[in-house]
């Protein structure tokens, strides 16, 4: 048996702390993971039930990025029966998204709204219920101080639970008169940001999956972190949906109005809101990188 030297002590001890460090950054990863598909499945549940609300009859509701085989069950329309409703389950476990059978989705200016803006109702269903279950999970004599004030768990779930049914109750007019307006004040807030800052601090402070996998090792000390958590994958995941920029839901319904009023620049307002997604997406992913790289 023999005795191993300093330097290989140190390499072993370098190498397990490298496998503890790669354990937890994987567990981040899934959390991360986690939360994104669930805040995602709560939005294309979101689109799902203003299509049906709206006479739009969906046919898929998929879990996941619809590439590949998939396993799910299927009903038939009991009004028609060569209408089917599918739930299906993908190996990509990005994302999720409804299909829709309707060729012409955009009945009208209402429709259209209510439908492309439900998806980021059902976000923020999601933040308020989050609300009222963290309250429930903290000790009854626990306070919470914020700057509007002390809040009780008590009132974080009469509050959080209100604010769901509230959304719910009132998301046509939500979506049709509140967020078309909300959507381009963002859009020139953002507008005034990129302003500030240089092309290389873009890059630098951008980023996707990456970022909130790093972000999630902060959130992993009991379940109220979690779901703290997960408002705010939630949260971003509506704010980004708000921004009038087509293919997102904010762009779609400012679609329609550019469409009904100049329908000349319907091309434009397309191809411009496409190529900027696009962008974004690429510096997002140049963000990624670059934390991979400065990571290893």
């Amino acid at each position: 048996m023999r005795l191993l030297t300093k330097n290989e002590s140190m390499l072993l001890w370098s190498a397990d702390v490298l496998n503890i460090l790669k354990g937890r950054i994987s567990m981040y990863y899934s959390l991360a993971l986690f939360l994104i598909l669930v805040t995602v499945l709560f939005h294309e549940l979101g689109h799902l039930i203003a299509m049906r609300m709206s006479g739009i009859w969906v046919s898929e509701l998929g879990i996941g990025l619809p590439f590949g085989p998939s396993l799910g069950m299927t009903w038939k329309s009991k009004v028609d029966q060569k209408k089917t409703f599918r739930i299906s389950i993908y190996p990509l476990l990005l994302g999720a998204f409804v299909r829709s059978e309707e060729s012409e989705m955009r009945k009208s200016y209402k429709t259209n709204a209510f439908v492309c803006g439900a998806g980021i109702i059902g976000n923020l269903v999601y933040i308020a219920l989050s609300i009222a279950l963290i309250g429930a999970l903290l000790p009854d004599d626990k306070v919470i101080t914020t700057a509007f004030g002390t809040i009780t768990p008590l009132r974080m779930i009469v509050c959080g639970l209100a604010g769901a049914l509230g959304l719910v109750v009132l998301a046509k007019p939500i979506t049709r008169y509140l967020f078309p307006p909300l959507s381009l004040v963002i859009f020139g807030l953002v507008i005034m940001a990129f302003y500030k800052i240089t092309g290389q601090q873009f890059v630098e402070n951008s980023g996707g999956m990456i970022v909130l996998g790093q972000m999630a090792g902060q959130y992993t000390k009991n379940l109220i972190d979690v779901l703290f958590f997960g408002m705010l994958v939630s949260y971003l995941l509506a704010l980004t949906n708000l921004i009038p920029l087509y293919p997102l839901d904010g762009g779609q319904t400012i679609k329609y109005l550019v469409d009904k009023y100049t329908p000349r620049a319907s091309k434009v307002f397309d191809k411009t809101g496409l190529y900027c997604v696009i962008t974004l997406t690429v510096i997002a992913l140049l963000g990624d990188v670059r934390r991979l790289y400065l990571l290893f």
